[in-house]
């Protein structure tokens, strides 16, 4: 079993099979527009800013139970999804 935490988008917008979902709390992060992209809005001069995550404070979202037989699927689709603009972290909990 493997659980997955979305925010912003994610939280109404996932395009991936979960069994369970809950409300969740990263702690130690906080969203910022700390990132810049052209995929929603903005120009290659000008990109827009985004809401990304920083050091500190807590961030609200959603906890995914994705079944194990689909973790892979659902790690290459957010990786499709967000681009070069996400980190992805993993950790045991």
């Amino acid at each position: 079993m493997c659980w997955m935490f979305g925010y912003g988008s994610l939280m109404w917008d996932f395009a991936f099979t979960t069994t369970e979902q809950q409300r969740g709390t990263l702690r130690g992060y906080h969203r910022s527009f700390n990132k810049k992209s052209i995929q929603a809005w903005g120009t290659p001069e000008t990109p827009g800013p985004v809401l990304g995550l920083e050091p500190g404070g807590e961030c609200a979202g959603l906890v995914f139970r994705v079944p194990d037989a689909e973790h892979d699927t659902v790690v290459e689709s957010l990786n499709e999804r967000e681009g070069p603009s996400y980190d992805r972290h993993e950790e045991l909990i």
